[in-house]
């Protein structure tokens, strides 16, 4: 059972009901400032992502995204000796020079064994149904959000 941090900006794309909600650009900038903003409060205190995979006992994770977001988690869980196994993005083939020399791999191919996807971009729940028609239920899939949230949620304690 993954643990998991509080509500989820995450669900800004759906809807009571399932339906779609339309976001905005101010949405899509509020919802990076909150993550970064955790996040930074987070390595302020000398702390970093990696408690939320340790206590989920993660040893590889594949990060959803290659994006701002996706580059700095990557950089983070490498700093902290946690494998990246690689990162999934629709865009692979414009995607260079990735941190660590991760390699990219189109949502289409196959993907490296891992204990955990982590999805960066904010339209989480789309993407985690694509992930879970791909792969079934076999592996875990967590919100950047969630991660930070629950790391956040750590220090303040």
């Amino acid at each position: 059972m993954l643990i998991s941090g509080k509500m989820s900006w995450s669900n800004l794309n759906e809807g009571r009901m399932g339906k779609k909600i339309k976001l905005t650009s101010e949405d899509f900038y509020s919802w990076g400032f909150a993550v970064q903003n955790k996040w930074l409060e987070i390595k302020n205190c000398d702390r970093s992502l990696i408690s939320y995979f340790r206590d989920n006992h993660m040893k590889k994770a594949a990060v959803y995204g290659a994006g701002a977001l996706g580059r700095r988690l990557i950089e983070e869980l490498l700093s902290e000796g946690l494998e990246v196994a690689c990162v999934i993005d629709k865009n692979h083939s414009n995607i260079k020079n990735l941190p660590g020399a991760v390699s990219i791999v189109g949502f289409d191919r196959d993907w490296p064994d891992c204990d955990v996807i982590i999805i960066t971009p904010i339209q989480f729940y789309k993407i985690e149904k694509d992930i879970r028609k791909k792969t079934g239920y076999d592996i875990e899939i967590a919100a950047i959000d969630d991660v930070v949230d629950y790391c956040y949620e750590k220090i303040k304690k």
